[in-house]
């Protein structure tokens, strides 16, 4: 459970930056019209800011592990008793159901790891019922698969907007 709370606070700790220190403004490209960068960009963000903390902690994290049925985007570990996978998507991403519905219960199964964080990076606002929509069916994949998966298939929608769209 120790284990389990240490990733829960890395992906607090990515939120408040992303959303109270300008974290943000890494993850649009500049100009009249902002747009999103690709999600890739929020996965190498996420990657730089546990590296130090997890090399420090012997925590192993390990971005686009391969599961068997794909790669997760982020594993973290420490032997093999503890693990514990992160999935990131962008509010816009049309796989965004897919992600929790379908490939993140697919990769704990894969790896029997039990405990996984789905964490959504809300764009706009246009995209409220779409996240909302993912919330919905949070209780449910957790029924039909026994997982584990902790709030950040809720409460970590992360704020990446800028201007006045929220």
């Amino acid at each position: 459970a120790e284990f389990v709370q240490v990733v829960e606070s890395l992906i607090a700790d990515y939120q408040h930056f992303i959303e109270m220190n300008g974290g943000h403004l890494v993850l649009w490209n500049d100009g009249p019209s902002p747009t999103f960068k690709r999600e890739k960009t929020a996965q190498l963000l996420f990657h730089a800011m546990m590296k130090r903390y997890c090399a420090d902690n012997d925590i192993d994290v390990t971005p686009e592990a391969e599961t068997g049925s794909g790669p997760i985007d982020f594993k973290f570990s420490r032997g093999h008793t503890f693990r514990v996978y992160v999935e990131l998507k962008r509010s816009g991403n049309t796989a965004l159901t897919h992600g929790l519905v379908d490939q993140l219960p697919a990769y704990i199964a894969a790896e029997r790891a039990g405990v996984g964080f789905f964490v959504v990076l809300k764009e706009k606002s246009e995209h409220d019922d779409r996240i909302n929509a993912v919330r919905d069916r949070v209780q449910e994949v957790r029924e039909r698969t026994g997982f584990d998966l902790r709030k950040g298939l809720g409460p970590f929608v992360l704020q990446t907007s800028v201007g006045t769209d929220s």
